[in-house]
């Protein structure tokens, strides 16, 4: 499951938003286009190392991987769907900074609008 992390201010919109939708029909839904963006790791679980070993092997040296390095790599997932249909899933690599001006280029103007437009012929 998904946690989402809503700013407290937020949250009260959020119900009143949902709530407001609760009759929707599925029609109605698929003129909704959801995007959601996400941060993955690419540099291990947490940046710790795992130890796999049986129990009495516990601290022995060759049962530790370590797979972390200094610092952290990450990437960027962006992805969206509506009714029945799904963008593609976009990488953003590295370190870039996403500011709104990127976002709007990157994402917005390659991915979304596209998308959008694709929906709107699909679902009107």
């Amino acid at each position: 499951m998904t946690k989402f992390n809503l700013w407290p201010a937020n949250k009260p919109k959020h119900v009143a938003w949902c709530q407001e939708r609760l009759d929707w029909t599925y029609e109605e839904w698929s003129r909704v286009v959801w995007t959601y963006e996400s941060t993955f790791s690419t540099t291990g679980f947490g940046h710790r190392p795992w130890v796999h070993h049986l129990a009495e092997a516990e601290f022995h040296i060759h049962c530790i991987a370590e797979n972390f390095q200094t610092g952290k790599d990450s990437t960027m997932a962006w992805g969206g769907l509506s009714g029945t249909i799904k963008s593609d899933l976009v990488f953003i690599p590295g370190k870039a900074k996403m500011d709104s001006a990127v976002y709007v280029e990157t994402i917005m103007e390659s991915y979304l609008v596209p998308f959008w437009q694709k929906c709107c012929k699909e679902y009107g």
